[in-house]
């Protein structure tokens, strides 16, 4: 095998070189020297000859001068010197009327000369020899290394003994793109590289999309990849830990829904004050300041996309007055939070993210997680509407945004997790009956709370989103140890302890009191 890499490797290498020289023989930027290339005294003579020449002298014949192959003998560097004085002796007239033809005999002659390059891999046995030796000296090096720094070889996939209700075993897997025969898409997609490596430190490995021999045990996809149900047939083929359907999670994350449900849930004040639009054209604002910031944002907007900025309700019932009933009925009206508390002049969004678990034995529970990131704006505050990156966080040129960092105030973190808890508290009701399937399956989904603050400290619920950036997107400019720590964090809590048995550990996580939130139904 290793004479077979020898060979391999000197064809390539002859391959190479010989393309250089038809690179090299074509491009008027390279200047050949007329000395032996194995002999490097001769090549620094030459060298210093040229730049002993007169400045001028040689800025002409590095500027009116082609390269080209010369008549000579390259390992005579008499003959070869002799060639270049008498064509650096020649008119510059007759010099640059050379023509195309003769520019294409001399490439020509340099293919021929590059078909002759040899390896010193291709000299006999005794390249061989001097390899094995070097090859024995690094084995007896690699043996005194001690058996902890070495690195270890790939475990096995780990398969469990659970089957899934299809009959195929469940596994630590996942692919990439989408399965070609249960059509999900990547089971970790949503997911950064680090958090990635995290999973496949615990045994997580990848495999072929074509590969339906085992059923992902964990499931942390994107959006798009899947919707999951809670139970699915007799043959359905489903992860083992997996996402809430998104009928159930479309709640919080549909604006209008969350608005509603926490109007009905009596939280309605976790919101800024918030109208479905067609409601709002019919309201009557008393007190309304025609500088107050007004938000009209999609439903189902993500990343700052359907988000438009008014100053003044009169200018939010023009452009909702243009929609019409049928191009308004999917957006929302909102209150800016006023006035908004600033950091260094700008406004700033707080990032929180919840785990919400549920399983058939324990019933469910939600978690908030103790790093809290906070996003200043791109540009510094101002009342101007026009100003996007002022209002909206993820508008704007990423290269003004500031460095993202995380809340170090515990009586904020505590005010933010009980309006976490009051809107969970609204849809607890809803949640998917069990059993699932099968009956040991667990569902547990990430959700990124959006917070903003007013100058009296008061923190106002902005959305929830039910399938956050996960160091990427809008949140690519957070330091990727946050999120790292988070899907860390959710292995330990929730993966690990299902799939390996082992106890369940809190790490950066907070439990949340749902059902105790204002009187809040039990789940």
């Amino acid at each position: 095998a290793f004479e077979d890499f020898l060979r391999k490797f000197s064809s390539a290498t002859r391959c190479y070189a010989r393309s250089q020289v038809q690179w090299f023989a074509r491009d008027s930027d390279f200047f050949w020297l007329a000395a032996n290339p194995f002999n490097p005294k001769a090549v620094g003579d030459e060298l210093r000859r040229l730049i002993a020449r007169p400045q001028a002298e040689f800025e002409r014949l590095a500027r009116d001068s082609d390269f080209f192959w010369l008549a000579a003998n390259p390992f005579n560097p008499d003959v070869v010197g002799d060639e270049i004085r008498r064509l650096i002796a020649r008119p510059q007239a007759e010099f640059e009327g050379l023509d195309g033809v003769l520019r294409e005999r001399w490439a020509s002659q340099g293919r021929a000369t590059g078909a002759a390059f040899e390896s010193c891999l291709e000299f006999g046995s005794s390249i061989v020899e001097e390899l094995e030796g070097v090859l024995r000296t690094v084995d007896a090096c690699t043996r005194r290394v001690p058996e902890r720094f070495r690195r270890q070889p790939e475990a096995a996939m780990v398969v469990l003994t659970l089957a899934s209700p299809c009959g195929k075993p469940f596994g630590k897997v996942y692919w990439g793109g989408r399965h070609q025969a249960w059509g999900w898409g990547n089971p970790l997609g949503k997911l950064h590289k680090q958090a990635v490596q995290v999973l496949e430190s615990y045994g997580w490995r990848r495999v072929d999309e074509r590969d339906d021999s085992i059923v992902p045990a964990f499931c942390w996809p994107t959006r798009k990849a899947g919707d999951f149900l809670a139970s699915g047939g007799a043959d359905a083929a489903l992860p083992l830990v997996r996402p809430f359907p998104q009928e159930f999670t479309q709640r919080l994350d549909d604006k209008s829904e969350l608005a509603a449900h926490l109007s009905a849930a009596g939280f309605a004040g976790v919101l800024p004050p918030t109208w479905l639009a067609h409601d709002f054209m019919a309201s009557e604002l008393c007190g309304d300041n025609e500088q107050d910031i007004w938000f009209v944002k999609h439903n189902l907007g993500v990343k700052g996309n359907g988000v438009h900025v008014f100053a003044g309700s009169g200018a939010v019932k023009s452009r909702l007055e243009e929609l019409g009933p049928r191009g308004r009925h999917t957006f929302i009206v909102q209150r800016g939070v006023a006035p908004p508390d600033l950091h260094e002049g700008r406004k700033w969004m707080l990032r929180a993210h919840a785990l919400l678990h549920c399983s058939g034995a324990g019933g469910a529970r939600a978690y908030c997680h103790s790093d809290m990131v906070v996003i200043d704006h791109g540009q510094l505050y101002t009342e101007q509407p026009h100003v996007r990156a002022a209002h909206i966080s993820s508008a704007g040129n990423p290269k003004n945004w500031p460095k993202p960092y995380l809340l170090e105030c515990e009586p904020a973190a505590q005010q933010v997790r009980a309006l976490m808890e009051q809107t969970l508290a609204a849809v607890w009701q809803f949640l998917p009956p069990r059993p699932f399937a099968p009956p040991e399956s667990e569902l547990c989904q990430v959700l990124g709370f959006d917070f903003a603050a007013d100058t009296h400290g008061r923190y106002w619920l902005l959305e929830v989103n039910n399938y956050p950036a996960i160091a990427s997107g809008t949140m690519e400019h957070v330091d990727t140890s946050v999120y790292t720590n988070l899907v860390r964090d959710v292995l330990q809590l929730v993966v690990l302890p299902r799939l390996d048995g082992i106890l369940p550990v809190l790490g950066g996580f907070v439990k949340l009191d749902v059902e105790g939130a204002n009187g809040a139904p039990p789940g």
